[in-house]
């Protein structure tokens, strides 16, 4: 004999669990780097903005083996971000890095992006006071780090270094900020 559940809502419950981990499983397949193939690496996805429209963007960037004595590598002044201060040798340097929101190409100046070594991951751009947001994250263990672009429309106007203080709660701070 087969039994029925006497609430109304007990498929539909289960139905909202799944579909909240697809949209889960779906966000966060967009948003990281491809262990596969780390020379490459794509986010592509919709984000909203202040006024809850959506928007369309694709972030994507290019590595290439990190070799110390390159002439791009020696062109930059301090080490390669994800180095720990020269402690930890990058096994690859970012040469390219493409950001399209809402169908707008950001302008990127190449001394922008050369410092960024072993890309993991792109987080989803948000719009905040006016202007666009771009987190990404690299490195491994202690030599971690995020940066965050800010553009005013297609502009870039900074890339902070971003960290986290403990106390009673993980809290943002920017450690340095370069201007554009």
């Amino acid at each position: 004999m087969k039994s029925f559940s006497t609430s109304p809502f007990a498929s539909l419950s289960g139905l909202r669990v799944r579909h909240f981990l697809l949209l889960a499983l779906l966000a966060a397949t967009a948003c990281t780097a491809s262990a596969a193939d780390p020379t490459h690496i794509v986010a592509k996805g919709m984000t909203q903005t202040v006024t809850v429209k959506r928007v369309p963007y694709t972030i994507e960037a290019t590595q290439a083996p990190y070799k110390a004595d390159t002439a791009a590598n020696a062109n930059n002044a301090k080490p390669p971000c994800g180095s720990d201060n020269g402690k930890v040798t990058p096994k690859f340097i970012c040469t390219s890095l493409s950001i399209t929101i809402d169908g707008k190409k950001m302008e990127l100046p190449e001394k922008a992006f050369t410092d960024l070594s072993d890309i993991t991951a792109f987080k989803s751009p948000s719009f905040e006071m006016g202007h666009w947001l771009v987190p990404v994250k690299g490195g491994h263990e202690s030599a971690a780090y995020e940066v965050e672009y800010m553009f005013k429309d297609t502009k870039l106007i900074e890339r902070g270094y971003l960290g986290r203080v403990p106390g009673l709660k993980w809290t943002k701070i920017v450690w340095q900020r370069d201007k554009y």
